[in-house]
């Protein structure tokens, strides 16, 4: 994602070229996104693997290497969202959604529990793993979705094609 910021930063006073947009900006960001969500799934299994097995304090410490990884990756998107063209809001929107509502829980859950701020929370069990692992598989597929659709867009855009 760094480099996507230093294209977007070094390009700022230029308008942004469809093929620009899609070769230089929504693929990286996606190849960028899928391996940091990958990345923080992976730590995410691990520590709940630690605490079903009994080993508390060094699932939180797997936990608090996740919690450290998705606040850097809170403040690289807050950086890029600054850069990135308006055309590409709803691609955004959805970033923002899977960084935020993967971490915060509120009470229009299906089972009524408080909300929580698992970013802020360091009291937590592998009941709480499980809900973060499966809200960010929920909002990676929502994302998935658009970043397709929107590539499709800007592709046909770019050969001429009248959609």
């Amino acid at each position: 994602m760094k480099n996507i910021i230093t294209n977007l930063e070094r390009n700022k006073e230029k308008e942004y070229s469809d093929f620009f947009i899609v070769h230089e900006l929504i693929d990286p960001l996606y190849d960028s996104i899928r391996d940091i969500v990958g990345e923080n799934i992976m730590i995410l299994n691990q520590s709940r693997i630690l605490m079903r097995q009994g080993h508390i304090s060094e699932g939180i410490k797997k936990y608090q290497n996740f919690k450290e990884g998705w606040t850097e990756f809170r403040e690289m998107f807050d950086r890029l969202n600054k850069l990135v063209p308006l055309t590409l809001n709803k691609n955004l929107s959805v970033i923002e959604e899977l960084i935020t509502n993967s971490t915060e829980r509120n009470l229009l859950s299906k089972i009524p529990v408080a909300p929580k701020k698992y970013l802020e929370d360091d009291n937590l069990n592998e009941t709480d793993l499980d809900w973060i692992i499966g809200k960010i598989k929920d909002y990676w597929g929502k994302y998935s979705q658009i970043y397709s659709s929107n590539r499709l867009n800007y592709l046909l855009k770019i050969s001429n094609v009248i959609i």
